[in-house]
């Protein structure tokens, strides 16, 4: 499998030339190789985007398999329905169940939150077409289709996995959408929140908050380090570090200073309370919309 998985890496770019489709294959091992890095971060939000139902007629993993050798990957496609959706449905859980075995090999399983959902119904398009045609029903009894305002356009499966918080094979019928689980991630209290209002940018904690690692090569370079590699210009920073004295949080005016480089919380601290104050209300509200 091991050998596998670095022809299914080397030969990503053969892939996307063909078909100029989204690889998988690379959107899995970028996604393995995030979550590897979490020990040294500490804690990191990791988003990998399986672009399936956007594979054309070309893209089908029977076809690929071609190319990048990857048979021994498929289970056997004949038990279930014989066409490029069908293929692919058995990639999308091989996916699943590899980001899985990976934050179990880095000791992350039982201390991470895990949310597996789609953006919107399934789609018609020829490959689902014959997938229909060959008994497959991609939204079940639903009526309707992607962008449709029917059910099948927009009600989809949402399958979350948090150790200790919620009870394993509960069930909800709670209405919500994906930007309802922005007050959720917020108040897990990421130390850089930022909020934009008009043309001021209020962070509330030093530093960009995202990748740390400190030296060039690494795969994770980022933050105040990266300064010295890049050659970014902040008034917060210095030799790739946190200037002592620097203030706590930041606040930048975008429009005379679309770059940050200078951070004027300083000068006005009663636009930085404010926003302050919001950035609170944001982080302690339940939901993120209000009923009128």
């Amino acid at each position: 499998m091991k050998s596998t998985k670095k022809k299914l890496i080397s030969q990503s770019k053969i892939v996307k030339s063909l078909f100029q489709q989204v690889d998988v294959a690379s959107s899995l091992s970028i996604t393995q190789a995030c979550l590897r890095e979490v020990g040294k971060l500490g804690s990191a939000f990791v988003h990998c985007n399986i672009s399936g139902s956007n594979i054309t007629k070309y893209s089908g993993l029977n076809t690929v398999a071609k190319y990048m050798n990857r048979q021994n990957i498929v289970k056997s496609i004949s038990s279930s329905f014989p066409t490029v959706w069908g293929d692919f449905i058995h990639e999308f859980d091989w996916i699943v169940g590899e980001i899985m075995k990976t934050l179990e090999e880095e000791k992350l399983a039982e201390n991470t939150f895990v949310i597996l959902t789609s953006d919107n119904g399934g789609m018609l398009n020829h490959v689902c077409q014959d997938a229909w045609t060959a008994g497959h029903r991609q939204n079940g009894r639903l009526l309707g289709f992607k962008f449709d305002a029917w059910e099948g356009g927009h009600r989809i499966p949402m399958i979350v996995r948090w150790p200790g918080e919620i009870e394993s094979g509960s069930r909800s019928d709670q209405l919500i959408s994906n930007v309802d689980m922005l007050s959720t991630l917020a108040a897990l209290k990421k130390p850089n929140m930022a909020l934009r209002k008009g043309k001021w940018v209020f962070i509330g904690a030093q530093g960009g908050g995202g990748f740390s690692a400190a030296n060039p090569g690494d795969h994770m370079l980022g933050g105040p380090a990266a300064f010295r590699f890049t050659g970014e210009i902040n008034s917060d920073i210095e030799d790739g570090k946190i200037k002592p004295g620097a203030p706590s949080e930041q606040l930048y005016n975008l429009e005379n200073d679309l770059y940050q480089s200078r951070n004027v919380i300083r000068e006005h601290p009663d636009i930085a309370n404010q926003m302050r104050d919001m950035l609170k209300q944001i982080e302690l509200t339940k939901e993120t919309r209000h009923e009128k």
